[in-house]
């Protein structure tokens, strides 16, 4: 079972919240947007519980709205189906009818009693026809079909096969039974439609035994409680969940160890004793010396733990030049301990090939807290082979170290706007659609999207995920030059949360635009219109690029140098702008020269930036007079890009 769509209302900043997270999933985004709530609305929804609640759980501490938590899950497996049975809701994908589970939790605030009113509410596939719904059949409906009965048939099958030979008018009873056995057998005729149930009698037990078990990690800070090791917390949890992956031989040998032991403490009918002689001793002489009170006998029994009772008991010792209990050390150790714990449990997820009977959701509050970065790197290995288990991994996170662009579906940005938190992701689905209608007989799947990707995106590239806004260049030399430019200018791109991201050449940059435009995020990309280019391919993508920002653009011979307000062009390069520009040009290259050494254009450019620089500070001069006239207006352009809405 793995959640499919998520849905939360009127909790804390989250008004009107609704995405569809992967198996692994990272909110990322600013301080205060929200995504710490979504964890704590995920928590309030699995333990369900009015400890949880407070009036500051309410928006905008609106205790008029109740608060709404709405999952659909997928991928029952058959004990799934069976014991939610009764509550499955039906979709129809690619012609077949597939079950799933939409369950709604709802949390009303009661003024008159100061107290909190939780309610479930299960959203079930019934048929569209009366004669047909269970809930519905009572002694009056069963009488004014039964006058129709003709009619009680669906593509030639036949409602009344299902009586077993019954003659006459069958009961209210006997009509249900034919009823369940009936949709049973003809599920992909029968027209079905949602139907939201309150509170129906038994779905709460279902709930608490079958949902799949929440492991909360929050961000540390008192660690305390989270570091004691018990079924409440998500230390021992975590512990719990590796008990439970024991090989069964392996718990068959300590079973046997344990029984040995209670042999050797406790008294075994019908069977020759092995109990410890001095346990004997201590019990006759206090079976004879209350015998001189009274008739009695006495027996002394040591209580043996069951290994479930070790495993609950286990204390975290940390020796680091000093053996003491896991809390007194620092967080880093601390941090690093629920890493160790989870890497243990994803190698035994690997190592063991039983199928899962219970799915787990980890939910993980900044885990790259104390963690340096080839250990985020490593962490995040840990979480994809958790996710492959059949497991969920939600967490929140400021480190571009801990999303990987290539795998853009499985991020979702969190922003807050007029105090309300809004998500923003960007699907494999969508960018498949987009891919088709940009290409005649391709059919491509997921697999073949991420290798796309994966050729041309560099890491430094997730540093999109977390800015306001992106810059698209095309290498070095622009990535090198444009935060001095934009600093003369009196803006500096890090401050205003500006990434400058480059695309290793034009070739790729429409796959980055893509990506970023498909989350909505304001986006400004700078390339060579390369018209002078002997390569043809060169010419082509300049094309394509115009034309994919809205410019009607056919021939290269009608490309000039263009600042618009999500693109600039270059008509031949950048170098060729910095020349045209700068008198003392040629004077500054070859100053670079002499005292750098043999250099590449990056360094080049960055040499001559630094010249502009130099001379402004020099002469006290404006920037604007003596930087480019075109870098000017593009950085004015980036002061004030927006998304221009959707590209794909």
């Amino acid at each position: 079972m793995k959640i499919e769509n998520i849905h939360i209302k009127n909790f804390r900043s989250l008004y009107d919240l609704e995405f569809q997270p992967r198996d692994i999933f990272a909110f990322v985004g600013k301080n205060n947007s929200g995504k710490s709530n979504i964890l704590k609305a995920l928590n309030l929804f699995f333990n369900s519980s009015k400890k949880l609640l407070d009036k500051d759980c309410f928006f905008n501490y609106n205790l008029d709205d109740p608060i709404e938590i709405s999952i659909k899950f997928k991928d029952l497996n058959d004990y799934e189906k069976d014991k939610f049975n009764y509550y499955l809701k039906y979709e129809k994908i690619n012609g077949e009818l597939i079950e799933k589970l939409k369950i709604k939790r709802t949390y009303h605030y009661i003024e008159e009693e100061d107290d909190y009113d939780i309610n479930r509410i299960a959203t079930k596939s019934v048929p569209d026809y009366e004669w047909l719904q269970t809930n519905k059949i009572k002694a009056k409906i069963r009488d004014k079909w039964w006058k129709r009965k003709d009619e009680l048939v669906i593509e030639d099958e036949n409602f009344f096969d299902y009586f077993d030979e019954f003659k006459g008018k069958p009961n209210v009873s006997t009509w249900k039974k034919a009823i369940k056995l009936f949709i049973k057998d003809n599920k992909d005729i029968i027209n079905f439609k949602d139907q939201e149930f309150k509170n129906p009698q038994g779905l709460s037990s279902v709930l608490k035994s079958n949902l799949p078990e929440l492991i909360l990690i929050p961000a540390v800070k008192d660690i305390s409680d989270e570091a004691k090791v018990s079924k409440y917390n998500p230390f021992g949890k975590l512990i719990n969940s590796i008990l439970n992956k024991i090989p069964s031989e392996k718990k068959e040998i300590v079973d046997k160890k344990i029984e040995e032991l209670n042999s050797l403490l406790n008294i075994k009918e019908n069977e020759d004793s092995e109990r410890l002689s001095a346990i004997e001793k201590i019990e006759q002489n206090l079976n004879k010396y209350v015998k001189e009170l009274m008739e009695c006998k006495i027996e002394l029994e040591m209580e043996v733990p069951n290994i479930k009772d070790i495993f609950s008991n286990t204390k975290i010792f940390a020796d680091d030049g000093v053996r003491t209990s896991i809390e007194t050390k620092g967080h880093g150790l601390q941090r690093s301990m629920i890493v160790s714990i989870l890497r243990a449990y994803s190698e035994l997820l690997m190592k063991n090939e039983e199928e899962k009977d219970r799915n787990i959701l980890f939910l993980i509050e900044e885990p790259e807290l104390y963690l340096h970065p080839q250990a985020q790197k490593t962490f995040l290995k840990v979480l994809h082979t958790i996710a492959k288990s059949g497991d969920q991994v939600f967490y929140s996170t400021h480190s571009n170290l801990l999303v990987d662009i290539i795998k853009f579906d499985e991020v979702g940005i969190v922003k807050k706007k007029e105090n309300k938190s809004q998500i923003f992701q960007l699907t494999m689905d969508k960018m498949i659609k987009d891919f088709n209608n940009r290409h005649e007989n391709i059919d491509p799947n997921e697999i073949g999207m991420r290798e796309l990707y994966k050729n041309v995106f560099d890491p430094i590239a997730n540093e999109g995920f977390f800015a306001d806004k992106i810059v698209l260049v095309e290498g070095s030399t622009e990535l090198y030059t444009f935060p001095i430019f934009a600093e003369l200018l009196n803006y500096d791109l890090d401050k205003n949360n500006v990434a400058l991201i480059p695309t290793n050449g034009k070739g790729s940059m429409d796959r980055f635009l893509r990506i970023f435009n498909g989350f909505k995020l304001p986006t400004y990309i700078i390339f060579d219109g390369d018209k002078n280019n002997d390569s043809d391919k060169m010419k082509e993508k300049t094309i394509e690029l115009l034309n994919m920002c809205g410019e009607e653009v056919e021939n290269i011979n009608e490309v000039s140098t263009k600042i618009n307000d999500i693109y600039a062009v270059f008509e031949n390069n950048y170098e060729s702008v910095v020349e045209d520009n700068i008198e003392k040009y040629d004077e500054w290259i070859e100053e670079g020269k002499n005292k750098l050494g043999k250099i590449g254009k990056p360094l080049k450019q960055k040499y001559i930036a630094y010249k502009i620089e130099e001379k402004i500070d020099d002469n006290n001069c404006d920037p604007k007079e003596v930087i480019p006239q075109p870098f000017v207006n593009i950085i004015d352009k980036i002061k004030n890009v927006e998304y221009p809405g959707s590209l794909l």
